[in-house]
């Protein structure tokens, strides 16, 4: 007794590739999003006057750092130094990862010149003491 009306089975292999897929791309965006969530809520420990070392142990360490002064200065250099900052966030830039030229598609997230504006950003004073955070 055959069935001629029965669906076709998708092959194993099929079945593998379409959910090592799903593992491949759902695994770096949910550990992004619950790190990122994460960081924000741990950033609430810190307090003006923390070590470096107290930053690094409540947050780990950071995405990016920048140093005193630096930044992208279009018209010369600004009257006050920038101070020094790390920054904490996402991995992944998923928002705008989709490019009209190549490479089309970069989900790398880039921080050249400063934290991101969705960034946990730590800033130090000289001695190397916590000054701010800012939690967006």
């Amino acid at each position: 007794m055959t069935d001629e009306h029965a669906k076709p089975r998708l092959p194993l292999w099929k079945i593998a590739a379409i959910l090592a897929v799903v593992v491949l791309f759902g695994y770096p965006v949910a550990y992004d999003s619950v790190r990122v969530r994460f960081l924000r809520n741990k950033a609430r420990e810190l307090r003006v006057g923390d070590s470096k070392e107290r930053v690094r142990a409540v947050l780990g360490e950071p995405n990016a750092r920048f140093a005193k002064g630096s930044g992208l200065h279009i018209f010369g250099k600004p009257p006050y130094p920038e101070p020094e900052r790390w920054a904490y966030g996402s991995e992944f830039e998923w928002k705008n990862c989709i490019l009209k030229e190549f490479p089309y598609f970069w989900p790398i997230r880039l921080r050249l010149f400063d934290p991101g504006s969705d960034d946990v950003s730590v800033f130090f004073d000289d001695e190397g003491k916590v000054t701010g955070v800012r939690i967006p």
